[in-house]
């Protein structure tokens, strides 16, 4: 681009075929390489100007409000307590035994587990990415394993909870249907807890709790964040089809049929470990 600099004593306001500077009132300086343009705009086309940028201005700013109101809206649709439900299997193509090491949420330490299942599924209404569970073989005694501190999202106060021995673990999944599954595969793997006795809160509808743990397998290890969130199940259960689904998880596929009952989930924003309960 060639630029030619404006002589001195020059009109500016003659670029326009306007006469006289006094119309001449807004520049706009303009550095490119060695050359300096300094172009000036008369009155007339300075209102034609800002009327231009009042209307980009306008739609920039329903834009950004119409953005605004989606994301508000998506994140509610998106809930993790609305988006996730519960629902046992009830057959499954593959009966599937393995031995692999997980993390005791209550006592840290790494154990080996023989998971046999699935057992179930913490399906998204919103993906293909669910969670299979497998039990562990042979289940523990159900007795006090620990109380447990509980925060639940949207909750002012904590819950204090006594819960069981961990009783199953959920892997990271994916339903397979025509094409490719949707949404990406989860990366956190769960223990599953009763929930027995609630000391402290409203918390009354609790059945199962599902706490983020350390998973090894072979090549495999995944190890949850220090903020990761769990989910409870609640007892309530709503009607549901009768679905069949293919799955598949660090331990192969499968094919599953899941029971026509359904159960909501909460989510757990943050939990602790606040002491052992010894059984009554």
């Amino acid at each position: 681009m060639n630029s030619k600099r404006l002589q001195n004593g020059q009109h500016a306001s003659s670029l326009y075929g306007i006469r006289g500077t006094a119309e001449a009132i807004w520049k706009v300086r303009y550095r490119h390489n060695t050359g300096t343009v300094l172009v000036f705009c008369g009155s007339s086309e300075l209102h034609k100007h800002q009327e231009f940028c009042r209307t980009v201005i306008r739609f920039v700013g329903i834009v950004l409000a119409g953005v605004c109101w989606l994301g508000v809206g998506v994140v509610v649709a998106d809930a993790p307590e609305k988006s996730w439900h519960w629902r046992a299997i009830t057959t499954a193509e593959l009966k599937v035994t393995h031995s692999v090491l997980l993390q005791d949420t209550i006592g840290g330490d790494l154990r080996r587990r023989q998971l046999i299942g699935p057992t179930g599924l913490l399906m998204s209404k919103t993906s293909d990415s669910c969670l299979c569970e497998y039990a562990f073989d042979p289940q523990p005694a159900e007795q006090p394993a620990g109380r447990m501190q509980l925060q639940f999202a949207g909750a002012t106060d904590p819950v204090i909870a006594v819960v069981g021995p961990p009783e199953a673990t959920l892997l990271p999944a994916q339903l397979l249907r025509d094409g490719p599954p949707s949404g990406e595969p989860g990366q956190l793997v769960y223990e599953r807890r009763k929930v027995l006795v609630v000391e402290q809160g409203q918390a009354e509808d609790l059945a199962a709790i599902f706490l983020p743990v350390e998973y090894r397998h072979h090549f495999e290890r995944l190890r949850p964040a220090e903020n990761a969130a769990g989910f409870v199940v609640r007892q309530a259960a709503q009607t549901a089809t009768a679905d069949a689904f293919g799955i598949v998880d660090d331990l192969g596929t499968n094919k599953v049929t899941l029971e026509n009952v359904q159960r909501g989930t909460i989510l757990l924003e943050q939990f602790k470990v606040i002491g052992p309960r010894k059984a009554d």
